[in-house]
């Protein structure tokens, strides 16, 4: 077997496995990738504070109103 075949396995199997991984993960996404331990979801976008104009993270909205 040459070392083209074998570089070429490798690369495939590399690929299979980080396919499936991912796949695994959109599938059964555990609850600490979905939401913080306050609720707000892990991915979300900035929102624009009101008075200041300043981007503030969803979670940081949530701790302050939760707190």
């Amino acid at each position: 077997m040459g070392a083209d075949k074998q570089f070429s396995i490798l690369v495939l199997a590399i690929v299979a496995l980080g396919v499936a991984s991912f796949t695994y993960l959109v599938n059964n996404q555990p609850a600490s990738l979905r939401f913080t331990r306050n609720g707000a979801p892990f991915y979300a976008h900035s929102v624009k504070h009101p008075e200041s104009d300043k981007c503030v993270s969803t979670r940081e909205l949530v701790d302050h109103f939760l707190n």
